[in-house]
């Protein structure tokens, strides 16, 4: 089901924001993006009642709250969680044990930052083509 919702983008760093920005606006997407540099700031978003996102993309490796950090703060939350928002890491960081503690934190994908522009393309767009196809709860 293609979702009308936001896109929640959320990374400190904001070249990597404009550019996850573009790609899906090339891929055809006209859904609202919201971009987030600071995982707290994002949290307060999704605890607003009104804000329903399609999909949370997520780096890692955030300063302050991590991303880890805030996906446990998204399921401790009985509002948001019951959202059932998809939480994607799209990350630098590649280490099997940070994946096996990513996963434990109930996500629901891990994806490695390419170097090259098509190669984040076609990431992404494997991302939103599952996704869009996948059944989640609607707003409600």
């Amino acid at each position: 089901m293609v979702s009308t919702n936001e896109i929640v983008v959320i990374d400190y760093d904001t070249d990597d924001l404009e550019m996850i920005r573009d790609i899906l606006k090339e891929l055809g997407y006209n859904n609202k993006i919201v971009c987030f540099d600071d995982s707290s700031a994002a949290f307060d978003y999704l605890a607003e009642p009104e804000t329903w996102p399609f999909i949370i993309i997520c780096e890692l490796n955030m300063p302050l709250v991590s991303g880890t950090e805030l996906r446990a703060m998204i399921l401790a939350d009985p509002v948001i969680n019951l959202k059932s928002i998809p939480f994607i890491f799209f990350t630098t960081i590649k280490s099997n044990d940070t994946v096996v503690e990513a996963y434990k934190g109930y996500i629901q994908g891990y994806f490695r930052k390419s170097k090259t522009y098509s190669d984040y393309t076609q990431t992404i767009k494997g991302i939103m083509d599952y996704w869009t196809t996948s059944l989640t709860p609607e707003h409600g």
